[in-house]
């Protein structure tokens, strides 16, 4: 007689424990915070390299692309970005005033906090000036004490 064999059953999911994950997470994010930091001196030497380069080639045509070449590498430089600039400010608002009026330019408009603090005293902005902690917070990394790791 032919013998059957035991149908295993499946195994029970094991629900993840999401604050374990949260944990594994935090320490993901601490290590590469301190890979971060010290990586700084090598960061810090690629800006100043990289500075230095792009000022070998500062007399190039803009437009055109660069090829250096070292003993290893070739150090290919792209065209010059291309940057706007408003050259008359007074123009360029009386134009917009006509196109779109009043209304519209300011809604469009940004005005920098730069400007209200230089001429409006923190009292005579509180009508239209709003303060509020809504932005990003710093993140940093703390080595916990070796005796806290191996527990």
């Amino acid at each position: 007689m032919a013998r059957l064999s035991k149908v295993a059953k499946p195994a029970r999911a094991v629900e993840p424990d999401p604050a374990a994950e949260l944990r594994k997470k935090f320490d993901r994010l601490g290590y590469l915070l301190d890979v971060e930091r010290r990586n700084k001196p090598l960061m810090n030497e690629l800006k100043a390299l990289k500075d230095e380069v792009r000022g070998q080639f500062a007399s190039h045509p803009a437009a055109n692309p660069v090829r250096a070449e070292g003993n290893v590498y070739y150090i290919d430089l792209t065209a010059c970005e291309e940057r706007r600039e408003v050259t008359d400010q007074k123009q360029a608002f009386e134009a917009l005033q006509k196109a779109a009026g009043m209304e519209k330019l300011l809604e469009g408009l940004t005005l920098p906090f730069k400007l209200l603090d230089a001429w409006l005293d923190t009292d005579q902005q509180k009508a239209f000036v709003k303060k509020e902690r809504t932005g990003a917070r710093d993140v940093s990394a703390v080595l916990k004490a070796p005796q806290v790791i191996a527990a």
